[in-house]
């Protein structure tokens, strides 16, 4: 019997928090952050968004619904493109930077600035 290598373990534990949020509903607190580069997020059960999700350099996937809330804000910025492939409900603020693309492909709805 082999030992896992440490990148055998990291990918099995990725798999089983993949699997175990897959459809759990999340929350970014008021306050909290969400960030990256080069990212794939999968929200199965949904998000609502009530700190900052900073999406910065590179190509962003981001796949589940999100609820932006009044406080909520979503900036893409320094030369990304962001794909929101779920419905988007933004009642609060998204941001794209000059040379950045926001692109949704599910429903956008809300009161919020784009």
């Amino acid at each position: 019997m082999n030992t896992p290598t440490v990148f055998e373990e990291l990918i099995r534990k990725f798999a089983e928090l993949s699997n175990e949020t897959a459809t759990q509903d999340l929350t970014n607190e008021n306050g909290s952050f969400i960030g990256g580069r080069d990212t794939f997020f999968r929200f199965g059960g949904g998000l609502t968004n009530n700190g900052e999700i900073g999406l910065s350099v590179g190509v962003h996937d981001i796949l589940g619904s999100i609820d932006n809330t009044i406080n909520g804000r979503v900036m893409v910025a320094g030369q990304s493109t962001a794909t929101f492939y779920g419905d988007m409900t933004n009642d609060g603020d998204i941001f794209t930077g000059q040379g950045s693309q926001s692109v949704f492909l599910g429903d956008v709805t809300g009161s919020g600035r784009c």
